[in-house]
């Protein structure tokens, strides 16, 4: 192994002093000079580039609640030589905060005109730079000084589990109540939900965040909530239920065969062990029928896919 090494590198050194290597070396030599001197004339010319801006309010007064939801950037197309934004395209663009000051107020309402706020984001991004579009080009927000009102919030959610699970309980929603803030009187008729959601298929216990719909000219804080739904598996069991017999005559006693029924049925596991619910079977005597059919009772609604082989039973009237 250490031979060959030393062959290559033998090779290597005759080829790098030998006259068709050292050309070769030029020429790879003059080439990086050269992309390095196109490289720097290239940034030196204007070009054009578009990006998102973090856009941050500041200075907000500890009275004031702004309604209006706040761009959270601004998509600016800019024209500046290539040294000026190289900073920009390859590394992390700076927030841009503007500030609460900076707004003419009027009525609860704060505007930004279209030249104040280019101008802004043009002193942002440097003295070369021209803003060749913006957007938002200006911007306009509501605000109140009145104090928030606590609302709970209903949920709205359509959770639904696979056949083999089950949604075991009521959808919970943390914090089950937010703050409404709005520049009119708030009623207190006013109902807050969730946004509409859908889930199917769920398997297990799950918890998502879902926005918070607040009316027009309204704020929510906090304007999202994390929704819990929980989830079990199903389990198979069985059950003997006795059968019970109706209109009987008064002078006669109906023996029943069989005299209860076995029922199978799928439960939450985590009413497997605790399966104390009421279920009755009953059997309503017909004086012309050789069977008399088999009906169950009101089923707790944890119960899944409720069978019964036997669904009707013989008799025997015995006179007292």
């Amino acid at each position: 192994m250490n031979e060959r090494l030393k062959e290559s590198k033998e090779k290597l050194r005759a080829l790098a002093t030998s006259r068709r290597g050292r050309n070769v070396l030029t020429f790879f030599v003059f080439l990086l000079i050269s992309t390095a001197f196109w490289f720097i004339l290239a940034l030196n010319n204007e070009t054009q580039a578009e990006f998102e801006i973090p856009l941050n309010l500041t200075g907000i007064p500890d009275n004031t609640t702004v309604i209006t939801n706040i761009p959270s950037t601004v998509s600016v197309s800019v024209k500046d030589k290539g040294t000026s934004l190289l900073r920009y395209q390859w590394g992390k663009i700076p927030q841009l905060d503007v500030k609460f000051s900076d707004f003419q107020k009027d009525n609860r309402h704060i505007t930004l005109g279209g030249s104040q706020f280019s101008g802004m984001v043009r002193s942002f991004l440097g003295p070369t730079a021209t803003v060749i579009d913006l957007k938002p080009d200006s911007l306009s927000l509501y605000y109140t000084t009145q104090p928030g009102v606590m609302k709970r919030v209903y949920s709205t959610i359509e959770a639904t589990a696979s056949p083999q699970h089950i949604i075991s309980g009521e959808i919970r929603l943390i914090p089950d109540s937010v703050t409404i803030y709005s520049m009119n009187k708030i009623s207190s008729s006013l109902k807050i939900s969730t946004d509409s959601l859908i889930l199917s298929g769920l398997t297990d216990s799950t918890t998502v965040e879902v926005g918070v719909m607040a009316p027009d000219g309204t704020k929510a804080i906090p304007s999202t909530v994390k929704a819990i739904i929980p989830v079990e598996p199903l389990i198979a069991k069985k059950r003997a239920i006795p059968v019970e017999i109706m209109n009987a005559p008064v002078d006669s006693k109906i023996l029943l065969f069989p005299s209860s029924i076995e029922i199978s049925y799928l439960v939450p596991i985590s009413v497997y062990n605790n399966d104390d619910y009421i279920v009755k079977a009953y059997a309503q005597y017909e004086p012309n029928l050789k069977k008399l059919p088999v009906h169950l009772s009101i089923l707790p609604s944890v119960y899944r896919n409720v069978d019964f082989a036997t669904d009707s039973v013989e008799y025997v009237v015995e006179h007292k």
